[in-house]
C-alpha cells in the first residue's frame, strides 16, 4: 500500500491493496472448524440459500452443529452457504493478528479507537447483498475470487435518511444499489480499502471463498452513528434535522443525548432483573 494514497483516500474513496496472508495457518479452511469450537456461540452466523443482491435487515444465528455446518461448504451443491465469525479476536492469537495488520495503518489515521476484524467463509456464487459497514475497512481475499462493486448514495438526502435509518435500526443492507458504480476484481493476496458507509456487494466467484476484514472505528465515526441515532428521532417526530459535520457542538450535544439514553437503560434494566 502506498501511504500516500491512502492518506488522500482515506474517508474518501476505495483503493486496492495487496496482503500475504493467503498462506497464513490461521485463515485455512482446515482451521475454521477448530476456531468455530473456540469462539462464543455468538460471534458466528449462518446463512443458507442465496439471498440476491438486495435484501432485507437479518440476522440468523447459527444453527446446528459447527463441524458439520462448515463441511456443507465443502460439500458439492453447497454454494448458498455463508459463514461469518464475528470479532474472532476474541480468541487471543486472532488478537495478535489483527494487531499485525492495523498497527502500520495507526501510524498514519489520527486516531484509530476500536479495532475489529470479521473472517467470512462462503460457497460457490454467494451473493453479499449491497450494504454498508459502519467503520474503515480493509476487506483482504485469502482464497477464491471475490467481484465487489461499490458505489455512492445517489444524492446526499438519500444518504443521510438511510444512515438515519440504517444506525437507529442497527441494519446494514440497502434497499437499491449503489450510483457510480465500480466494480473491483480480488484474487488470493489482494485486498480492498472500503470508506465508512460506502454501499457495497459483492458475488464469488466459482469456488469457496475465504475473507478477513479487518478493520477500526475512531471515536468521531462512533459520534457520528449516534448522532445519526438521534437525527432518526428527530425525523420521526416532524423535523428536518441538521447532518452531521455540520456543527461540532450540536453533534456533541446529539451525541451525548444518546448515550445517556442507552446508560439510563442499562442502568434500569439492572435495576428491574434486580
Amino acid at each position: 500500500m502506498d501511504p500516500d494514497e491512502f492518506r488522500a483516500s482515506y474517508e474518501r474513496t476505495s483503493f486496492r491493496v495487496r496482503h500475504d496472508l493467503v498462506s497464513h495457518p490461521l485463515l485455512a479452511a482446515e482451521a475454521f472448524t477448530a476456531l468455530a469450537s473456540e469462539i462464543p456461540p455468538g460471534h458466528l452466523e449462518y446463512l443458507a440459500g442465496h439471498l440476491g443482491d438486495l435484501a432485507p435487515d437479518h440476522r440468523t444465528e447459527l444453527g446446528g452443529e459447527p463441524t458439520a455446518m462448515l463441511q456443507r461448504i465443502h460439500d458439492a451443491g453447497s454454494g448458498a452457504v455463508w459463514v461469518a465469525f464475528h470479532r474472532p479476536e476474541v480468541v487471543p492469537k486472532f488478537q495478535v493478528l489483527l494487531d499485525e495488520m492495523l498497527d502500520p495503518i495507526a501510524e498514519l489515521v489520527p486516531a484509530m479507537g476500536a479495532r475489529e476484524s470479521y473472517l467470512f467463509m462462503s460457497g460457490p456464487d454467494w451473493s453479499t447483498p449491497c450494504h454498508r459497514d459502519p467503520e474503515h475497512n480493509f476487506l483482504l481475499q485469502i482464497r477464491g475470487t471475490k467481484s465487489v462493486t461499490v458505489g455512492e448514495f445517489v444524492d446526499d438526502d438519500t444518504r443521510h435518511r438511510e444512515l438515519e435509518r440504517s444506525y437507529s435500526q442497527s441494519g446494514v443492507y440497502s434497499s437499491f444499489r449503489p450510483a457510480h458504480p465500480k466494480v473491483v476484481e480480488l484474487g488470493p493476496g489482494d485486498g480492498l480499502y472500503i470508506p465508512p458507509d460506502m454501499l457495497h456487494l459483492a458475488r464469488n466467484g466459482p469456488e469457496l471463498s475465504i475473507s478477513y476484514s479487518v478493520a477500526w472505528r475512531p471515536p468521531e465515526l462512533v459520534r457520528t452513528g449516534r448522532v445519526y441515532e438521534f437525527n432518526a428521532w428527530l425525523r420521526e417526530h416532524g423535523r428536518t434535522p441538521t447532518p452531521p459535520g455540520r456543527s461540532v457542538w450540536l453533534d456533541r450535544q446529539k451525541a451525548g443525548m444518546v448515550w445517556a439514553r442507552l446508560g439510563a437503560k442499562r442502568v434500569f434494566g439492572r435495576r428491574a432483573r434486580g
